[in-house]
């Protein structure tokens, strides 16, 4: 025989068992669905399954359309139970139908917890403004009845963290700060950072409607979250400080550690539209110095954060306070030495020759050698 015809003869058998290693999947499909309408729900259970490893979802939709018409007729039926989750969780992306409505009636409609923490799973591939609200109103009623946080709550934060709005991102975030489910803060501060970066009206709502104690924790809570946005923190700290300065009433250490923190964050953001604010906080520092309800070594943190943003104010406002302690000094009645020299290196730094003449006299008067020579160098920086 030719090597022309051997090689044809090879072909035409490497064609035939390629066509004929490809019949049962010809039929497989056509097979199922036979299986599916004419076998019991452990068939159906058995076709679906099948199906969904070919990538068609034709008969998951099917079941699901199966087990909407028949659950009223066949309520608490543990076999219906198991063909709809075998439905809903091999059900792939890429079902042109309409699913998500579908799947938005079985949450309703089926208070089980195995099955709506499967369809909220589902949710993320078939996400529709109507399954976002849903989930938010069933999260809602869980924080209300102050319930556990159980297989669905948890399912329905991971969905609200990627698909959610901005009340899915109060609703978690209040969650959070009330401690409800303190077991599984790391989830929740997980979903709400992302969110609360196109939720800054909210985020500054809920700091506005809180007691000085909430505001605090939102405080914290916003600082140590890592997807939450440099702006937030710093607008979150701002508001907090504003608040906590011009509140009409008795000073509490929890206002105290509020403003301090609230300093702390503008300061070491650099947070420039705060300066005013900043220079204003350090009257009502001084007081609740003096007062002593502050230590000398937080008023002279203070010190150093508020000329780290200064406004044109600040330079004036520290050297009138230079002044004060210099006079203090002069009569006997010795200053800290921490804040003495907080205020003298602050004024170093920002260089405002308006504390010339006050720097000036500190190295005339009885301070320790560590405190004249920080004026000598304050002295050496100031522009002309």
């Amino acid at each position: 025989m030719k090597k022309t015809e051997i090689n044809g003869i090879r072909k035409i058998a490497v064609y035939g068992i390629m066509f004929l290693s490809s019949l049962p999947f010809f039929s497989l499909d056509r097979q199922l669905e036979i299986d599916y309408v004419k076998g019991s729900i452990e068939d159906k259970v058995s076709a679906v399954k099948q199906s969904a490893l070919l990538g068609d979802y034709t008969l998951n939709v099917r079941a699901i359309d199966f087990y909407i018409e028949n659950k009223e007729l066949l309520e608490q039926d543990e076999e219906l139970k198991k063909l709809l989750l075998e439905s809903v969780k091999t059900l792939g992306p890429a079902y042109s139908g309409d699913v998500a409505s579908k799947l938005c009636r079985i949450f309703k409609e089926n208070s089980d917890s195995e099955v709506r923490k499967a369809v909220i799973e589902k949710f993320s591939d078939y996400s529709s403004a109507n399954s976002v609200s849903l989930v938010n109103s069933y999260l809602s009623e869980q924080i209300k009845n102050n319930a556990p946080a159980d297989d669905v709550v948890l399912a329905s934060v991971k969905y609200l963290q990627l698909k959610g709005n901005v009340t899915s991102f109060r609703l978690i975030f209040v969650a959070d700060i009330l401690g409800m489910w303190e077991e599984h803060s790391s989830e929740l501060a997980q979903a709400w950072g992302p969110l609360a970066n196109n939720s800054e009206n909210e985020v500054l709502q809920v700091l506005q409607t809180s007691s000085f104690d909430q505001k605090l924790l939102i405080l914290r809570a916003v600082q140590k979250n890592p997807y939450v946005s440099k702006k937030i923190r710093s607008e979150v700290a701002e508001n907090a400080l504003s608040e906590a300065i011009y509140n009409i009433g008795e000073t509490s250490d929890v206002i105290i550690e509020l403003q301090k923190e609230s300093l702390e964050v503008i300061s070491a953001s650099q947070w420039t539209r705060a300066a005013s604010l900043a220079t204003d906080y350090f009257s009502v520092a001084r007081t609740e110095y003096e007062n002593g309800h502050m230590t000398a070594e937080d008023f002279a943190s203070v010190i150093t954060n508020v000329a780290a943003i200064a406004s044109d104010e600040t330079g004036r406002v520290l050297s009138e306070y230079l002044d004060f302690l210099n006079k203090s000094k002069e009569f006997s009645n010795a200053p800290v030495e921490a804040v003495v020299l907080s205020v003298i290196n602050a004024l170093g730094g920002l260089g405002d020759k308006t504390a010339f003449d006050y720097l000036l006299y500190v190295t005339y008067l009885d301070y320790s050698p560590e405190v004249i020579t920080a004026a000598r160098n304050a002295l050496a920086k100031l522009k002309w």
